[in-house]
């Protein structure tokens, strides 16, 4: 599996090149490149299955390589900056990693890449190409439901069923697609590293909701997103900081309803 690397800093190029020998030896770094100008030359004369891209570059940003040349290799994209989410979505990318770039980030990006080869009919088994490397977490087997005390017996809620997590008045709620609104004993911050990733997102402090529960979005006062969620949070406004705004969005299209 071939891999090009387009970043102008050093210790980047030296960091993903290590990050890639100690998870995934069987990917071969052809080339590192760290202007658009080299970028463009190398693609024109070589296949890469996977290009690691920073954004701003020596001489602009690496979007100028899409203008110039057509890209068919998977990308993800490496950046300190969170407002190019969007566009970097319009291209083939299957990752943004924001720095400093985390190791289980890097990772989860990574078995992102070959479930799209699995799909693609290009690796066949994964196994052998992941050589004895422990999942991240967002690829781990994750929680199916939830059981939790209710009166004198358990409740066993599905997690497909749940709409969000609301947490209120020291309190943390399950709220399911039916309207049903259940005490959960769980905080919000173990909740979020014990469900798909895939399929729910932390909106706020507050709210974790289902992709299938978003309803609408809208523009809100300083940068930031309201959310309309089904079934309504009648009492509060759901918001999406204007920080995280595109990280949600980006999130938004490439996690389709489940």
């Amino acid at each position: 599996m071939k891999v090009l690397i387009v970043e102008d800093e050093l210790y980047a190029q030296v960091l993903l090149k290590k990050l890639l020998e100690k998870n995934f030896p069987d990917a071969e770094v052809s080339a590192c490149v760290s202007t658009v100008r080299q970028g463009v030359e190398f693609l024109n004369n070589n296949k890469v299955d996977l290009i690691f891209m920073d954004i701003q570059l020596s001489d602009g940003i690496s979007f100028d390589i899409f203008e110039q040349i057509k890209v068919d290799s998977y990308i993800i994209f490496t950046t300190a900056y969170e407002r190019y989410a969007i566009k970097a979505f319009e291209q083939n990318s299957i990752g943004y990693l924001l720095k400093p770039i985390e190791e289980d980030k890097f990772k989860a990006a990574m078995f992102k890449f070959y479930r799209h080869l699995e799909r693609q009919n290009k690796l066949l088994d994964i196994d052998k190409i992941v050589n004895g490397v422990q999942l991240p977490q967002a690829v781990e087997k994750k929680k199916q439901r939830f059981v939790i005390p209710y009166g004198e017996k358990y409740k066993i809620i599905e997690t497909r069923d749940i709409a969000y997590f609301l947490s209120k008045d020291k309190y943390c709620y399950i709220i399911t697609f039916k309207g049903e609104k259940y005490v959960c004993p769980d905080s919000l911050d173990k909740i979020i590293n014990d469900i798909d990733a895939d399929r729910f997102y932390r909106l706020n402090r507050s709210v974790i909701a289902n992709s299938s529960s978003i309803r609408n979005i809208e523009k809100f006062f300083r940068g930031r997103l309201k959310i309309s969620l089904t079934p309504d949070v009648a009492e509060d406004e759901v918001l999406v900081a204007r920080e995280r705004a595109d990280e949600f969005l980006f999130w938004v299209q490439m996690h389709s309803q489940a």
